[in-house]
C-alpha cells in the first residue's frame, strides 16, 4: 500500500504500531534504526489456524508492505484504508513489481479489492494518472 503522490503521507512508526497492536493484539513489534535499514517498523503476526505474516512500515510513512497471501494482503489494505478515511489522500494497493494496482477509496473492501485489480499491461498509470507521478 502506498500514497500516490509525494505531498500525502498515512502515517508515522508509532501510529503504525499502535494501530497494528489494537488490531492484532499478540503481534511482535519490531522498531529499527531507520540508518541500518530500509524499514523503520513492522510486526509479525501468527494468526490461529492462519498462515504468519509481516507488514512493515517504511520512513518515508507513504508506504507498508506485507508478504501476506492474497487474500489477507487485501484485508490489510482495506483495513489501512479505513483508518484513513480522508477521500483526499490517495492510496493505491499495488504488487512488488508496480504490475498492477486498486485504488484504494474510503470504505472499500477486501472483496472488492480483489475483484478491482488494474493490470498495468492493459492501463499504463503513468498515462492515466500523470499527476501522481511527476
Amino acid at each position: 500500500m502506498t500514497t500516490v503522490t509525494s505531498t500525502q503521507y498515512m502515517f508515522d512508526a508509532e501510529d503504525f504500531l499502535s494501530h497494528a497492536q489494537e488490531k492484532w493484539p499478540n503481534c511482535r513489534v519490531f522498531r529499527f534504526d531507520s540508518e541500518d535499514r530500509t524499514s523503520d517498523a513492522s510486526v509479525n503476526v501468527r494468526p490461529a489456524g492462519g498462515v504468519p505474516f509481516n507488514v512493515i512500515h517504511y520512513p518515508d510513512n507513504q508506504t507498508l508492505s506485507t508478504d501476506a497471501e492474497d487474500g489477507v494482503a487485501a484485508d490489510i489494505a482495506a483495513w489501512i484504508r479505513s483508518l484513513h478515511p480522508n477521500p483526499e489522500l490517495v492510496l493505491w494497493y499495488i504488487d512488488d513489481s508496480f504490475a498492477g494496482h486498486v485504488v484504494l477509496v474510503p470504505g472499500i473492501t477486501a472483496e472488492e479489492i480483489l475483484s478491482n485489480w488494474v493490470d498495468h499491461k492493459e492501463h499504463d498509470p503513468y498515462a492515466e494518472y500523470p499527476d501522481y507521478f511527476k
